[in-house]
């Protein structure tokens, strides 16, 4: 698989009206970067698909939660809490997970 790069260095995998999809491969994992335009039950749907894609080519995806709003937009589609992760500007954040390689330790 080939994608295209965005100006932040992140993989392009999706990019519609409705939302985008952006992969940064970072420590050994793929975090997962989502932008909603526009909410809707389809857009939902369509997220669910993709992510099952996304699921399917890389096997577990990781994400930051950066405010509560998306923290529970992570936790709607059934992503685990993973610990703290220290994000780019030196901020503690909570890390989420899904997928079937659970590659961090249980405390």
């Amino acid at each position: 698989m080939s994608f295209p790069r965005n100006e932040r260095g992140f993989l392009v995998v999706k990019a519609s009206d409705r939302y985008t999809l952006n992969l940064e491969p970072a420590d050994g994992r793929w975090w997962l970067h989502m932008d909603v335009h526009r909410w809707s039950r389809e857009t939902f749907e369509a997220l669910k698909a993709d992510e099952e894609v996304l699921l399917r080519a890389f096997g577990s995806l990781w994400a930051l939660e950066v405010n509560p709003k998306q923290g529970r937009f992570i936790r709607m589609f059934g992503w685990k809490y993973a610990g703290i992760e220290t994000d780019q500007h030196g901020k503690d954040r909570n890390s989420y997970m899904k997928g079937p390689n659970y590659g961090f330790k249980q405390e």
